[in-house]
């Protein structure tokens, strides 16, 4: 019997021993993607994928079988990056490009990833057949979370299938219009929508499952019910709320989960109507000059500090949590600061959806070849029939090749 016992753990074959394995290569530290400067998130990067409620990291464990080549998905803590909780991110597999992808190529945001696009999770070097990758499917009597009753979510290695793609929201329902076509910034909060289903990723601390590293969170795929805003938009549960993150923080919450943030919205429309009212009927150029007033040191960008005491000498004093909100309303690049034209775009305003859509099918009319850009080429052959009918030209001031 000791012979039976010496020789495979020597050999190191018993199962204690091939559990001790298994935990120490899930355990293996490895490292994040360093935080790009213009803060975007690209496809390629390599991150933790944190969860608003339980604060944990999504994880995965190889001995949580639940089917051939599926593995259980978890919530847990983690004080570094591992093999077991770091995601890629994967663009999708597809046999053409859909006309939104051509025109971030065309802005030079082809790896970029932006609101609304689709995204594969890889758990890129845990197994070793290749990556794993989040997957999630409709509830049946037999494929079900097992803590939550919801839709189950595993991770799988066949990226083919269409239910391993996943599309990233907006956390904040009543800027998803604006929101939709920007780049996604590291350790901003976000929605996570599996693409097949509808529904959205989530874990509970309150439901939760035993894997082998203990007691951890369950992950699901459901949309949790939120309250009403007074626009009737339905707010995320914080069950739903991730973020992609470069290192295990809260700090990305903290702005998001106040509940003053909640009613942010009208500091910033009361930014917006001051603003205009200070204008009154001089229009963008009026406007310029009442911000340049605000701008003390005449570099063209406001500060956080210039924005707050310009807007409270105006009457619009503001908290620290709606200083936030409008600073991240207006500065889309992320500089910490506010540039004049920021603030104009903010003031324009967004395409509604149903311009966008009209705007890229004008716009795709001109692009016959679809190359992301108008040549002039093509805009001669659909408006050169009537090129001499313009008035410059009928009047000799300019040729049709200079009014084209």
């Amino acid at each position: 019997r000791m012979r039976q016992y010496l020789r495979p753990r020597h050999e190191g074959a018993l199962g204690s021993q091939r559990k001790a394995g298994t935990m120490r290569q899930h355990l293996t530290e490895c490292s994040l993607t360093p935080r790009h400067a213009d803060g975007c998130v690209r496809f390629g990067d390599v991150v933790l994928v944190q969860n608003a409620k339980t604060r944990g990291m999504l994880s995965v464990d190889l001995d949580d079988k639940l089917g051939p080549l599926r593995f259980g998905a978890s919530t847990a803590a983690s004080p570094a990056p591992v093999l077991r909780n770091v995601f890629e991110l994967q663009r999708p597999r597809r046999t053409g490009a859909a006309y939104d992808e051509r025109c971030y190529e065309a802005a030079g945001e082809a790896d970029i990833l932006h609101y609304g696009q689709k995204v594969l999770l890889a758990s890129p070097h845990l197994h070793a057949s290749g990556p794993l990758f989040l997957t999630s499917s409709q509830v049946t009597p037999t494929t079900q979370s097992r803590a939550a009753r919801k839709q189950e979510v595993v991770l799988t290695a066949d990226p083919t299938k269409f239910d391993t793609v996943w599309q990233v929201v907006s956390a904040d329902p009543r800027r998803a219009p604006m929101e939709q076509g920007r780049p996604v910034q590291a350790n901003s909060v976000i929605v996570l929508a599996h693409c097949q289903t509808g529904q959205f990723l989530a874990s509970d601390p309150a439901k939760t499952i035993q894997n082998s590293f203990g007691i951890e969170a369950d992950v699901c795929c459901h949309r949790f019910s939120g309250t009403l805003t007074k626009h009737n938009n339905q707010e995320y549960e914080e069950v739903n709320l991730w973020a992609l993150v470069s290192a295990p923080s809260d700090a990305h919450y903290e702005e998001y989960h106040d509940r003053a943030f909640k009613d942010t919205g009208s500091a910033v429309d009361r930014v917006r109507a001051k603003l205009r009212q200070r204008a009154g009927g001089g229009g963008f150029r009026a406007l310029v000059r009442v911000l340049r007033v605000l701008d003390d040191n005449g570099n063209r960008r406001l500060d956080q500090t210039e924005l707050v005491e310009g807007l409270a000498s105006y009457g619009v004093p503001l908290t620290e949590v709606e200083t936030r909100a409008v600073m991240r309303a207006f500065d889309r690049d992320g500089s910490a600061t506010v540039s004049l034209t920021e603030i104009l775009r903010f003031m324009r305003g967004e395409l509604s959806s149903r311009r966008r859509r009209l705007v890229i099918e004008a716009f795709s009319r001109l692009d016959k070849d679809r190359s992301g850009a108008a040549s002039l080429k093509e805009l001669q052959a659909i408006y050169g029939r009537n090129i001499a009918r313009h008035p410059l030209v009928a009047s000799g001031q300019r040729t049709p090749q200079q009014a084209l």
